[in-house]
């Protein structure tokens, strides 16, 4: 891992401008790796989300408790 951080850190360093992973992609190695590097960024971001809600139900069950399960569906309401 270590190896990958110097490699794009090399990258930074020797190109002119500023930008992200996906832009350093599409201006190396062209535009069809950047559309999927930008895919990638944005289904990491939307299946991180999903896995906070998951995890929330199961946090809200430990906290709530099984006894009041009608209070469910309003603890995201609040959260």
């Amino acid at each position: 891992m270590c190896i990958l951080h110097l490699i794009f850190g090399e990258i930074i360093l020797k190109t002119d401008k500023e930008m992200k992973l996906p832009g350093y992609a599409g201006f190396y190695l062209g535009n069809m790796v950047k559309k999927f590097l930008n895919f990638v960024c944005v289904f990491s971001i939307a299946f991180s989300l999903l896995i906070y809600i998951i995890l929330a139900t199961k946090f809200t069950n430990i906290i709530i408790g099984d006894n009041l399960v009608f209070l469910k569906p309003f603890v995201f309401i609040f959260i």
